[in-house]
């Protein structure tokens, strides 16, 4: 767990990225990508999935050497040639609160993570993304098409971005100073939720909380009349498109017209999801990144 800096420009206020490399874990590299009033914490039961993979490689098996007594011997943990990467954007999770709105522009928050990439110096990339996060993804597939494999982007925004109706604006700067009210909205984004779920309650609703304190209706401002479509028809990398079924935060339509946008873009239906399939139902989620590894470029 480290904290990446970037630097101020004419536009942006610098400040600290926060993220968390775990190698080791995964075929290939694969960077996940929050959405708003989120934290890089939403990808931590994907990533417990793959760790217990690892473990189930290495649990202790017995072996008789003929001799009637039962040896237990320990396999060591598998090392594998990837990474799973998470970082929070401004203001979100443990990353520095921006200063202004025009510091969490997607453009200027695909280019934190590009930074980041380079910091660490990684390439060869997968990249999955949701919500607010997928549209950054996309935003990074269109400025270094090159550093990436493929990428999953998971009940997306689309490419013009998102208008909500005001009082969704208006619940935004309430929730400010109403943690119930926080777990309320974004519960309400999830389907067939169990308020009383321990991650849910205590993981979720914090890095909400945190982050509607520190953006406010700054996110939501950015994502209004956005047209990013030059910029993601030249996107060479394959993208796969997901939407929830039950997604009542954002149009089917948009996900379907994203997916048509890329060359390689694929466009899927996820039965029995919401919005928030990471968190949903993360054993669905993970085995779709694992389809990722499959694809011989």
């Amino acid at each position: 767990m480290a904290y990446f800096k970037t630097d101020s420009t004419e536009t942006t206020t610098g400040g600290e990225i926060f993220y968390r490399l775990d190698q080791g874990i995964l075929p290939e590299n694969v960077f996940f990508i929050h959405g708003n009033i989120a934290s890089s914490v939403w990808w931590t039961p994907i990533r417990e999935l793959f760790e217990q993979d690892l473990l189930a490689l290495a649990e202790p098996c017995g072996h008789d050497h003929g001799d009637g007594h039962h040896h237990h011997h320990h396999h060591e943990v598998p090392e594998l040639p990837g990474a799973f990467l998470v970082a929070d954007f401004r203001g979100c999770g443990r990353s520095s609160a921006p200063k202004k709105a025009k510091d969490v522009n997607v453009m200027t928050m695909a280019k934190d993570f590009l930074a980041l990439l380079d910091s660490l110096d990684l390439t060869h990339v997968h990249l999955v993304g949701h919500s607010t996060g997928g549209l950054i993804a996309a935003c990074m597939l269109s400025l270094e098409p090159q550093r990436f494999s493929s990428s999953i982007l998971l009940d997306s925004v689309g490419a013009h971005g998102v208008q909500f109706n005001d009082s969704v604006a208006a619940a935004f700067q309430q929730m400010k100073s109403n943690r119930d009210l926080t777990a309320q909205v974004i519960g309400s984004t999830i389907w067939g939720l169990n308020p009383q779920d321990p991650f849910f309650k205590n993981v979720i609703v914090d890095a909400a909380f945190r982050a509607v304190k520190n953006t406010g209706t700054w996110v939501l401002e950015e994502l209004v009349g956005l047209n990013l479509i030059d910029q993601f028809r030249k996107v060479q990398v394959p993208v796969l498109v997901l939407h929830g079924e039950h997604d009542v935060l954002l149009p089917l339509q948009d996900s379907k017209d994203m997916a048509a946008l890329f060359p390689k873009g694929k466009f899927e239906v996820l039965a029995g999801i919401g919005h928030c399939g990471n968190y949903e139902n993360p054993v669905l989620i993970k085995k779709l990144v694992e389809g990722l590894f499959a694809v011989e470029k």
